[in-house]
C-alpha cells in the first residue's frame, strides 16, 4: 500500500510518445469474484474504464501460516475514456489488458 499515492504512483497514459501524468487511481472491485467487472478511475477524473474479466491467473499459497498469498490477475477487456494533457479524450472500446489483485502477509 502506498501511504500517499497522489504523490507516489505509476499512473500514466503514453499518447502519440508523449507521457501525459495522471493522479492516484481507484478500483471497484468484488475481492471475492474478481471475474465481475471492474470499475477503474482516477482521482482527477481523466480515466473512467471499465474491465470485463475474460479469463483468470491465480495462485494462493499458504505456507504454514507464515506467508500467505492470493494472487489474481485477471484478462479481459476494458472500455471508457482516458483525457490527455492537452484535454482531448480518447475512447476505449473493447481493449484486451489485465488488472491484478494481490494480498500478501508474512
Amino acid at each position: 500500500m502506498i501511504r500517499d499515492d497522489e504523490t507516489w504512483n505509476e499512473c500514466g497514459l503514453w499518447v502519440g510518445g508523449r507521457l501525459n501524468l495522471l493522479s492516484a487511481a481507484r478500483f471497484d472491485f468484488d475481492p471475492r469474484d474478481t471475474q465481475r467487472p471492474w470499475h477503474i478511475i482516477t482521482t482527477d477524473g481523466r480515466v473512467d474504464l471499465t474491465f470485463t474479466p475474460e479469463a483468470e491467473r491465480a495462485e494462493r499459497i499458504n505456507a504454514v501460516g507464515l506467508m500467505v498469498s492470493d494472487f489474481h490477475q485477471p484478462l479481459g477487456m476494458y472500455r471508457g475514456t482516458l483525457i490527455d494533457d492537452a484535454g482531448q479524450t480518447h475512447m476505449v472500446d473493447h481493449l484486451f489488458g489485465i488488472a491484478e489483485y494481490h494480498i500478501m502477509r508474512v
